[in-house]
């Protein structure tokens, strides 16, 4: 089996699996070839506070307090893209778009080029621009 990698794999995955990594042989080649490595995706956990109680929940015992500075964001997201980064995730052990800069980075990802995913419970979702 020949795979063209001038024509990259088409469609949605929703799933971690290798499925992804077709959409990817550009990069998967160049790590055969023992070429340089540049990411794909950048997971971004802005904060830990979340605004539900879910029981099955693995981060239940987190430091709700804890979250990552706008600049902080910024200068990760920023130095990752310098390198060949697609896009980023907001994820993580809290709610995402609890952030009180949430909307600064999503718009700073744009000014970026980069895409824009966020893994949330959706229940603040009207505050997300």
């Amino acid at each position: 089996m020949t795979i063209n990698i001038e024509k990259p794999v088409q469609g949605r995955s929703y799933t971690s699996n290798s499925v992804k990594l077709l959409k990817h042989m550009d990069r998967l080649i160049n790590i055969q070839q023992k070429k340089s490595i540049n990411p794909v995706m950048l997971h971004v956990s802005p904060i830990n506070a979340c605004n539900l109680t879910c029981s099955f929940c693995c981060f239940a015992n987190r430091e709700m307090k804890e979250r990552l500075t706008l600049e902080q964001m910024k200068t990760c997201i920023y130095d990752f893209s310098k390198i060949g980064l697609s896009g980023v995730e907001f994820t993580g052990g809290g709610e995402p778009t609890l952030h009180p800069q949430f909307n600064e980075i999503v718009a700073y990802c744009n000014e970026l080029g980069l895409k824009v995913g966020v893994c949330t419970n959706g229940a603040k979702l009207e505050k997300v621009k």
